[in-house]
């Protein structure tokens, strides 16, 4: 039985062309007037779900309406996916191969479900091969060749190859789910003893590289995760490699897969970040970018993945002219693509802490502005919430407007306040006020004030979200310093290089 809101979520994951395709496709069939096509679109313009509206408007047969809308979505889905989607073909040529083997004709179906089983080889599709595999068993069987023994020999030696391939397939699978549970866990092994029990419970150092198509993929993830856990980077650098060449190497499946694909560049660029290695940054961005995806879908995965990293290699790099220019591009493509909340919220912070690097302190206040009044829809995050008035406070300071600057301090002040006594703000109230002080403070004793600022950020136990604290800490070495936030970055990337 479905929840209430099943078919609310289904219709806000769907993309602009996937709606779009649905309701021509419900046009075309002749049902432009049925209940359930406007009950797609009443259900389409919901911000949130609202099953009491829905029965003002639908007050009889909601719930058959409601289920027969999901499942028509879906077999419009499957039809729009279908046409460049290789796991698909693969179904539908098993399927014509059995429908032609019900009415008896034996060898046409089994020339579908050769087409079939040479694509599912090419994707490594072990479970779609020992299918197919069954079927031709049975074609065998009715057709009883005078090599009848022979085929089914083969058939049987091949079914055991393709049980092997799969089961060493999941135990590479397994192998990723375990070690992707440490990395998440922010597991650090550095004992010997525990290096020792870690290496003895994984054996992946000495493990041949698998037969299976997916197998090898599994293999090299599971390696970087591996040496990632004990801190050996050179190795984890070189495992992520192979996962991209091996991308490369299967391209098919690279289109049917093209999110997990991202995913794993994503992994490697953020490998590179962690251990302050930019010298694959530029490259895997540049990679990313003349990646050319057809489905709506996988342009906006390719949007918001690129667009964070992107974000984030600038900023740290000092490159302030990218920055500015990328803001124009990042607006109109957050209206363009249906972005998740969780990647809207992190283009947004990001976007505004380049700015503020940019030293275009009135847009990244604009910024700022958009997130703690919400004018981006997001599901409230207070941890973001606070990281971001706080970063609004500074920005507000530069641009020198006193009279808005005295406003946003009382709102922050009665933000922070509010949260207090649900989750722990001791670090961000303290900032607050080093903020305030820093802005109220005469110009000869500023510099003394800034120092005993930086100290206390330094010497968090704590890291602020979307790194917060290091901004600050520069912003304050560019106040002593005399410099430009942009220089400030730049020259603390070179000494990292």
């Amino acid at each position: 039985m479905k929840r209430r809101a099943d078919l609310f979520q289904l219709i806000r994951a769907m993309s602009r062309s996937e709606k779009r395709y649905f309701t021509l496709d419900a046009q075309k069939s002749g049902r432009k007037t049925a209940r359930y096509l406007a009950l797609f679109q009443a259900i389409n313009d919901m911000e949130t779900y609202d099953e009491a509206a829905l029965r003002q408007h639908f007050p009889r047969h909601l719930s058959t309406d409601k289920n027969y809308l999901y499942e028509a979505i879906l077999r419009s889905m499957r039809d729009y996916r279908s046409a460049n989607s290789h796991a698909a073909r693969i179904k539908e040529l098993m399927l014509d191969a059995r429908y032609l083997y019900e009415r008896g004709l034996y060898e046409q179906s089994e020339e579908r479900l050769g087409v079939a089983k040479e694509l599912a080889q090419e994707m490594g599709d072990h479970l779609s091969i020992l299918e197919i595999n069954k079927e031709e068993g049975k074609i065998a069987f009715e057709l009883k060749r005078k090599n009848y023994k022979q085929v089914i020999d083969r058939l049987i030696e091949a079914r055991n190859r393709e049980l092997e391939l799969l089961a060493e397939e999941f135990f590479y699978l397994d192998q990723c789910y375990h070690l992707m549970y440490k990395v998440i866990q922010n597991v650090e092994i550095k004992d010997v003893a525990a290096q020792r029990q870690f290496k003895e419970e994984f054996a992946i150092e000495n493990a041949p590289k698998p037969d299976s198509v997916q197998g090898e993929r599994r293999y090299y993830q599971a390696s970087a995760m591996y040496y990632q856990l004990i801190g050996d980077f050179e190795n984890v650098f070189s495992f992520y490699a192979q996962v991209l060449d091996w991308w490369d190497n299967h391209p098919r499946y690279k289109d049917d897969e093209f999110p997990r694909f991202v995913i794993d560049l994503s992994n490697f660029l953020h490998a590179s970040f962690t251990r302050g290695e930019y010298k694959y940054v530029a490259a895997l961005l540049e990679r990313l970018e003349n990646e050319n995806p057809v489905n709506f879908y996988d342009q906006a995965i390719l949007f918001q993945k690129t667009t964070i990293y992107k974000l984030i290699y600038y900023i740290n790099t000092g490159q302030a002219p990218k920055i500015e220019k990328l803001e124009e591009q990042i607006e109109k493509d957050l209206l363009r693509y249906s972005v998740n909340p969780a990647s809207t919220i992190a283009i947004a912070c990001n976007l505004a802490m380049g700015l503020f690097v940019s030293e275009r302190f009135e847009k990244c206040a604009g910024w700022c502005e958009k997130i703690i009044k919400n004018h981006l829809n997001l599901p409230p995050r207070v941890n973001i919430q606070k990281s971001i008035h706080l970063l609004n406070l500074i920005a507000l300071f530069e641009v020198g407007d006193i009279e808005k600057l005295d406003n946003q301090f009382r709102a922050s002040h009665r933000f922070l306040l509010s949260v207090k006594d649900t989750q722990s703000s001791d670090y961000e109230m303290d900032i607050f006020n080093f903020i305030r002080k820093t802005v109220n403070a005469p110009v000869g004793n500023l510099p003394q004030l800034l120092r005993k600022f930086r100290a206390y950020l330094a010497g968090l136990e704590v890291n602020l979200l979307f790194g917060l604290d290091e901004l600050m800490i520069r912003w304050i070495d560019s106040k002593l310093e005399k410099k430009s936030l942009s220089e400030i970055f730049t020259r603390r990337h070179q000494v990292k290089e």
